[in-house]
């Protein structure tokens, strides 16, 4: 019975660190740097990303200003109601914002994420 006791205590305390790691989320420095961020495709209207997938291209953009990459990968591929795909959808407005177009890269094939 003590040893069920213990482990019960040890397990709860267990969960009791996991519970707060998670809460407290990793530490992240606003020094790292990577070769590519990569924004996963998400619906477009037309030609305009909706509003979801424009703050992850905002995000992405961001970071490439600040140097914190050096390219930027837009994925997402076209439905057949699409007039562009989702990646291209998401270079155009990229180069809107003044991204050049050497630093973006596409995949235009993938259907879901």
């Amino acid at each position: 019975m003590i040893l069920l006791r213990q482990t019960a205590l040890l397990f709860g305390l267990w969960l009791t660190v996991i519970a707060l790691w998670i809460g407290v989320g990793p530490h992240e420095s606003s020094g790292d740097k990577a070769d590519a961020a990569i924004v996963l495709g998400a619906a477009v209207i037309g030609d305009t990303p909706t509003p979801v997938f424009a703050a992850r291209i905002d995000h992405a953009i961001t970071l490439y200003r600040g140097g914190r990459i050096k390219k930027i990968l837009f994925t997402g591929g076209r439905s057949s109601e699409d007039e562009l795909s989702e990646s291209a959808t998401a270079r155009d407005y990229a180069l809107k914002a003044g991204v050049p177009s050497e630093a973006i890269l596409l995949e235009q094939k993938s259907r879901t994420t």
